[in-house]
């Protein structure tokens, strides 16, 4: 895992490299993307995906690389959306100022886990970090595929999970017309599992 310094600039790295990907006519052609809200909708899409796979644990036993963790997620969430606004010219969309807030939420969630993770492995030892963020993409990326198994197999529908994913979401909804915190379960899981890192580092500031 990259050193958490470099998270931001391998954020933009990703989106632009992405970005010059679609810009490819032929490979374009074959994603059904144009040069318009579509190209921004992707990218949007990998942006949300960025949390589950970029953010780097900061390993720490003190209060204050909670804190040191938390920024560099802020970092990341800030370094994409600019990123996302500087291809704002290619439409009049306010789709990308619409996810912010759902991109936000993504960001905090991640933060969260991976400091509870750092926190209970430095309590504890044992691979903590990991069972966390293994833990953390099942919740977040796997709702869709139990809600299709339930349907199939138990005739019940999961769509009520679809908070907890943000990919999910965002295709439930795909101009972002959700209400207003529709993402509520990842800030609630995000600034649970923080809360709980703090406390497990009580006393060691």
């Amino acid at each position: 895992m990259a050193p958490s310094r470099f998270q931001p600039a391998i954020v933009v790295a990703i989106l632009l490299a992405s970005a010059s990907v679609l810009a490819v006519e032929s490979w374009r052609a074959a994603f059904g993307i144009a040069i318009d809200a579509s190209l921004l909708r992707a990218l949007v899409y990998i942006e949300l995906a960025l949390p589950l796979l970029v953010l780097a644990p900061v390993p720490f036993k003190q209060r204050s690389e909670a804190c040191v963790a938390t920024l560099w997620a802020v970092a990341c969430m800030l370094a994409g959306s600019a990123t996302l606004f500087a291809f704002s010219f290619v439409s009049t969309s306010p789709f990308p100022l619409q996810t912010r807030g759902l991109c936000a939420a993504a960001w905090v969630a991640s933060c969260g886990v991976t400091c509870l993770g750092a926190a209970l492995e430095g309590r504890l030892g044992g691979p903590w970090l990991v069972r966390a963020r293994v833990a953390w993409l099942c919740v977040a990326a796997l709702p869709a595929l139990w809600h299709y198994f339930a349907l199939e197999y138990a005739t019940k529908s999961l769509l009520h999970l679809r908070p907890l994913s943000p990919q999910w979401l965002l295709a439930a909804y795909p101009d972002a017309d959700w209400e207003t915190f529709t993402y509520w379960p990842l800030l609630a899981l995000g600034g649970g599992t923080w809360l709980a890192a703090l406390i497990l580092t009580r006393g060691r500031a």
